[in-house]
């Protein structure tokens, strides 16, 4: 295996819409949505949460073949509480990762992450960049994967988006998640399994799951032969 690592950047979409109140406790609710994705996978996620201008996020992901189920749990754990982000992956090479302070980490994927970031608006919320040495059939092939993706994503409801996140615990990690397991964790209260696969079959479970499947393949491929 190569030296790859994947870091992930993102901000929280019409937070200036927000009150003097709600942005206050902005990063608090962030935080809360990132420690829920790690409970998930502790591995993939070593480091703290970066929180930058109050509104922004970065990650670390120690795994790039499992950076797109870890960020996108992130990312519904968020949807689910009424906040929606962009974000944007880069896998490439780092310098240093700072413990104390993830925003003080230094190497190319941390820079093409913040870069790719600044790409995006309302009408694409998704993307992730390989190392410029990449083929170009690499690079096409990440792109189509993440523009499926940000399709899904705009279309979700907090509700799918809950029923989507407590099955992205089970993906890349040692866990097996049933949906009646997601149904009995619903808060506030339990809903029945039923309801837990009305919104698994309309936020297009199964394409996610083949999404987050393929997206390792080829960053294993891409990793093996860097």
């Amino acid at each position: 295996m190569s030296d790859l690592h994947a870091v992930a950047t993102g901000d929280i979409i019409a937070s200036s819409d927000l009150s003097a109140g709600e942005r206050r406790h902005l990063p608090e609710r962030v935080r809360t949505a990132y420690v829920a994705a790690r409970e998930a996978g502790p591995d993939a996620f070593p480091y703290d949460l970066a929180i930058v201008g109050g509104d922004g996020w970065q990650c670390y992901i120690a795994d790039p073949s499992q950076a797109l189920p870890r960020v996108l749990h992130f990312w519904t754990c968020l949807c689910a509480k009424g906040l929606r982000s962009r974000f944007a992956v880069a896998v490439d090479t780092v310098d240093f990762v700072s413990d104390e302070n993830l925003s003080e980490s230094d190497g190319a994927a941390f820079r093409q992450s913040g870069r790719a970031l600044d790409t995006l608006d309302d009408d694409c919320w998704a993307v992730c960049v390989l190392p410029k040495s990449e083929s170009i059939t690499s690079s096409l092939a990440v792109k189509s994967l993440f523009e499926l993706m940000d399709l899904l994503l705009h279309e979700w409801t907090e509700a799918q988006a809950r029923a989507v996140a407590g099955m992205l615990r089970g993906v890349g990690t040692e866990r097996s998640v049933t949906q009646q397991a997601v149904a009995d964790g619903w808060s506030p209260e339990p809903i029945t399994r039923q309801s837990v696969n009305r919104h698994l079959q309309r936020a297009n479970w199964s394409r996610v799951e083949r999404t987050a499947s393929t997206f390792r393949q080829l960053i294993d491929v891409i990793a093996d032969d860097t």
